[in-house]
């Protein structure tokens, strides 16, 4: 029975992402599930409330290690059956919840071990008192089950989902030099690698992240262009008009980090090379859907690079694969499935 009443914790986005989405302006995946829910009927409420005006600091300071619930975020866990939090452990908004006897449903909360004792103690406790817990790797339930001592069964893996529908390459004309794109706002990224390669190919480069994120060197050819925020259109013409696109990563990563940019250029249909870490290997294979290098290997990645530059056959039959496999395995349809049978069973 569709009765348990749903709670959607996305502070100040959800509600905008919602109205966005239902105008056709934003993918349905941004949301997690919460769109398909209310489609199959579930009562969801997107609850984005957060601290403002004075107290907004406050909370930014705090945000790394607490998430201080607002009075309507409270109002909401009060009236839900069953919370989903996504992102973030979210130690008071659990604990909220639990005492107002709503249920919890972790999505995405898992990221590397952390090292200091006492965020480790929060991740175990949060993990363990949470009522289920959904990763984008196969892997991960497995690891974290086992170093926080956390029931497996608690713990579940769904494939990171596309609202494919959505994702549509304009068609226009490539001019100007060719360039290659990189698209990544996460610590995992590493962009000194990548222009140290582009440079040996001698292409452009063209990156869509954070300026803290870039090495302080990061233009001195001249050739590199920033942008920090694109709208959906914008970014779908970056990637139509690149020859290739990056995905490039740091040593050690055990998280899905670049999960979503792979899967935002095979939608897009741009050839891609990424680092080659476990977790993306568990859905992408080396010279079927992309090219894997080694991190830290700017010289391996100028040659994969100029593989794809200089071999369109070898572009042409990834880019395909690519996009067949995402539009196949990594729905927004299916991951809705994944959600709404954690409702059936925790309701």
């Amino acid at each position: 029975m569709k009765t348990s009443k749903v709670v959607y914790l996305l502070p100040g986005v959800g509600n905008e992402t919602y109205t966005a989405v239902l105008a056709g302006e934003a993918a349905r995946e941004r949301l997690f599930g919460a769109v398909q829910l209310i489609e199959r009927g579930w009562p969801v409420t997107i609850c984005d409330a957060q601290w403002e005006g004075w107290a907004t600091p406050i909370r930014r300071k705090l945000a790394r290690w607490l998430e201080l619930p607002a009075l309507k975020t409270c109002v909401a866990l009060w009236q839900a059956d069953i919370a989903v939090i996504q992102g973030r452990i979210a130690p008071l908004l659990l604990l909220v919840a639990k005492i107002f006897g709503a249920r919890v449903i972790y999505v995405d909360v898992m990221f590397d071990m952390p090292k200091r004792s006492l965020k480790q103690w929060l991740n175990k406790f949060c993990l363990r008192v949470s009522d289920a817990v959904v990763c984008y790797s196969a892997s991960q339930p497995g690891v974290w089950s086992k170093e926080y001592n956390i029931p497996i069964n608690k713990m579940l893996s769904a494939r990171f989902p596309m609202d494919s529908a959505f994702y549509r390459k304009p068609i226009i004309e490539n001019s100007g030099s060719p360039f290659v794109v990189a698209i990544g706002r996460d610590i995992g990224r590493d962009f000194s690698t990548l222009l140290s390669a582009s440079s040996m190919v001698g292409i452009d480069t063209k990156l869509v992240t954070l300026p803290y994120l870039l090495p302080h060197s990061w233009n001195e050819s001249g050739r590199v262009e920033l942008f920090q925020q694109l709208s959906y259109p914008e970014l779908f013409k970056l990637y139509a008009q690149a020859r290739v696109a990056v995905v490039p990563l740091k040593p050690g990563i055990s998280y899905p980090s670049g999960i979503r940019a792979c899967l935002e250029a095979m939608l897009l249909r741009t050839p891609l090379v990424a680092t080659y870490t476990s977790v993306l290997a568990e859905e992408f294979f080396d010279g079927e859907h992309l090219l894997y290098v080694d991190p830290n290997n700017p010289a391996q990645l100028s040659c994969a690079m100029k593989r794809i530059l200089d071999e369109p056959g070898l572009a042409e039959r990834l880019v395909e694969n690519a996009w067949q496999k995402v539009n196949r395995d990594h729905t927004v349809d299916q991951f809705a499935d994944v959600i709404e049978g954690l409702l059936e069973r925790l309701g």
